[in-house]
């Protein structure tokens, strides 16, 4: 009778084991994402569907994008190689995370040698010890993306007879950007770009000048030098090293702490 209850006492401890096999001590990474790799197979995969199993079994934990970087958390955003709003873009068809579970953080601890800004992606359980210098919830975060197609659908670079109408376009594009910050005295703009051409290096102080005639303060907006995300022959992701835009692009976004 006792060597029953023992054997049945260790089926049962090993039960309880699997079933807390899950069960996180400790934040779990789930990896980076990087140049060169499917965005959606990582998100989808490596991060949501990974991220929904571990939620389970951890109901008081939260899915975390971490961005390495010593800036400011806006500006973190803007500079990091892929969107980190991209996960809720993904989610959002099939809700496999709750929204109120993803948060988006900054931490300058965790960045290279090279200080390239990258998202790591992170199950934290409910008081477990995690670094970061900010976070936020992803609720929290407006964020707007506005550029000005200058190619043609078969990627071909837009004549320039349509320069002209091209520049009229960007210029209420400009005055959108403006407006915007002036309703939103939370928001920071972001002028972006990723060349040196003379165009595009006069576009930008007309922006500029267009930003001070509204009385936008500096600390406000910020002008970037990004690459951008372009694949390749092989339909491979890599990052554009030095593009031909005459124009640079707008982003705007919100934090409401």
């Amino acid at each position: 009778m006792m060597e029953k209850i023992i054997k049945t006492s260790v089926l049962l401890l090993i039960c309880l084991q699997i079933i807390n096999a899950q069960k996180l001590a400790e934040p779990k990474h789930l990896g980076n994402w990087i140049a060169g790799e499917d965005p959606s197979e990582f998100l989808l995969h490596s991060v949501l569907e990974a991220s929904e199993l571990l939620l389970e079994d951890n109901p008081d934990g939260k899915l975390i994008i971490r961005i390495c970087s010593k800036d400011d958390l806006a500006t973190a955003f803007i500079k990091t190689s892929m969107n980190p709003l991209s996960v809720s873009g993904y989610n959002q068809y099939r809700q496999i995370v709750p929204y109120e579970k993803i948060y988006i953080a900054k931490y300058a601890g965790c960045l290279g040698k090279d200080n390239f800004v990258y998202n790591q992606y992170w199950v934290v359980p409910n008081k477990s010890l995690f670094k970061y210098d900010e976070v936020i919830s992803v609720n929290k975060i407006k964020y707007s993306n506005n550029y000005l197609e200058e190619y043609d659908h078969d990627g071909y670079k837009s004549k320039r007879k349509n320069y002209k109408l091209l520049t009229k376009k960007f210029d209420k594009m400009i005055e959108k950007f403006v407006d915007n910050l002036a309703e939103n005295p939370n928001s920071k703009g972001f002028i972006i770009h990723n060349s040196k051409r003379k165009e595009l290096k006069s576009n930008i102080s007309k922006v500029i000048r267009a930003l001070k005639e509204k009385g936008i303060k500096t600390r406000r907006y910020t002008v970037i030098k990004k690459p951008r995300l372009e694949w390749n022959e092989k339909g491979e992701i890599y990052l554009e090293k030095n593009d031909k835009m005459n124009f640079p692009r707008f982003s705007i976004i919100e934090i409401n702490k």
